[in-house]
């Protein structure tokens, strides 16, 4: 694809063809009146204005809170992650044994944080991120290992 402009001719780069596809994507599968019962959104910001964020993010909770589908989203944006509540956010941290994931929302440390900061600003500040071991009982399922109570597709 080229851009034509007084005569010259400039190869168009693929996100100026792609971001408008992906919201139109990132829309559409939230409005579906007969989702699939997980969507998968990476990056959900990138090339996004703020106010459309905002959009998408309304239209991916509208879409939760229906119960006909889950949404897993991932970002990297502290912006986007102040539009959610504590409790929404799923941490994933790069561990030795492989990708360990926390509910920074469901540790007693984070009550008083969250009562000044929003998950971007602890995300900022590094507060999110687990400093210790998994408590006693609590268990994280490493790569390749189903979750507890499994994967919900076993017969």
């Amino acid at each position: 694809m080229h851009l034509d402009q007084e005569r010259s001719r400039y190869p168009a780069k693929g996100h100026s063809c792609q971001q408008p596809l992906k919201f139109q994507t990132e829309c559409n599968t939230t409005l579906d009146p007969d989702p699939p019962p997980v969507v998968f959104i990476e990056e959900v910001e990138n090339g996004l204005d703020p106010r459309t964020v905002g959009l998408v993010v309304d239209l991916m909770r509208a879409a939760a809170q229906s119960g006909r589908t889950q949404i897993i989203a991932t970002t990297h944006s502290p912006y986007l992650l102040d539009m959610l509540d504590l409790d929404d956010v799923l941490l994933c941290e790069r561990g030795e044994k492989g990708p360990a994931f926390s509910w920074p929302g469901s540790r007693a440390e984070m009550q008083a944080w969250r009562d000044s900061f929003m998950p971007g600003r602890l995300y900022t500040m590094n507060a999110l991120q687990r400093e210790a071991e998994p408590a006693a009982g609590e268990t994280t399922p490493q790569v390749g290992e189903a979750p507890e109570g499994g994967w919900g597709n076993e017969e």
